[in-house]
């Protein structure tokens, strides 16, 4: 059987919740070291919570746990994915990362915080979870990794997702819907 890979896209800073993830994949290990992997992939940060490249490279082992680094193909990387885990408490926009995760059609695992909480759709795409909470991360990981049915049911679902929120044209609508909001309240 082929490894399930798990991947986590953005810059290396600790409030994307790289760290998180990483303590829940330690948690996983011992029942699925041999069935998945997981990808770290994104550049170092200037950022002061920036990951430093040993501090990266002491909790990752090439193997279980892969660090990317910057990567220009995450389209690709993105498609050999089977799970999207973005456990971030960042306090963004809508991140870019999890817009591509429901375009190319990945069951979404993100933390109910703004931003991240407009991609996901609980129980529908994907599981919305509590900040810095590495346990419910290990746990919806561990329904995704073992149900494969639900992981592409909620891939189909946040694409349509995609189709329906992100998609160019409603982005550009709904950006002039604000600027005649604003221009109207001259």
């Amino acid at each position: 059987m082929e490894k399930l890979h798990i991947i986590f896209t953005a810059r290396m800073v600790k409030e994307k919740g790289v760290l998180v993830l990483i303590e829940a994949a330690e948690k996983l290990r011992k029942d699925y070291s041999d069935k998945i992997d997981f990808w770290l992939c994104g550049g170092l940060s200037n950022n002061p919570n920036g990951l430093k490249e040993n501090e990266l490279r002491q909790e990752c082992d090439d193997n279980y746990i892969k660090w990317l680094g910057f990567r220009n193909d995450v389209k690709e990387l993105l498609k050999k994915s089977s799970i999207v885990a973005f456990p971030s408490y960042y306090r963004e926009g809508v991140p870019k990362s999890l817009i591509e995760a429901a375009a190319i059609g990945r069951p979404i695992i993100t933390t109910n915080s703004i931003g991240c909480k407009d991609t996901v759709e609980d129980g529908f795409n994907g599981f919305l979870i509590p900040i810095k909470n590495s346990d419910v991360l290990a746990d919806k990981l561990k329904i995704l990794i073992d149900n494969k049915d639900l992981r592409l049911k909620m891939g189909k679902n946040s694409r349509k997702i995609a189709e329906r929120d992100f998609s160019l044209e409603n982005v550009v609508n709904k950006h002039l819907e604000i600027y005649n909001h604003l221009i109207s309240n001259i």
